[in-house]
């Protein structure tokens, strides 16, 4: 939450990999703070989605690298090679 807040997208999208990677283990626990991460995780799958096109509108070289390597660790590798390379 900190990271989102913070806007610092590439922590933030680390530690929502580390919680896929235990949520794999343990996918039925149905806890409080499981669905919170999974509300973190959806919130910035919809960031890095609006400001990857945003920066391929305006041909941003840079914020569009840094957006579609949030893709990878959000297990969004498909969609943002589409959108990079489309």
């Amino acid at each position: 939450m900190t990271a989102l807040e913070s806007e610092d997208y590439g922590s933030a999208a680390k530690f929502v990999q580390r919680f896929l990677q235990i949520d794999a283990q343990y996918k039925n626990s149905g806890s409080d703070q499981r669905e919170q991460l999974l509300e973190y995780k959806k919130q910035l799958e919809g960031i890095a989605k609006k400001k990857l096109l945003a920066a391929i509108d305006q041909r941003d070289h840079t914020s569009i690298l840094r957006f579609v390597r949030l893709y990878s660790p959000l297990g969004m590798e498909e969609e943002g090679l589409q959108l990079y390379v489309g």
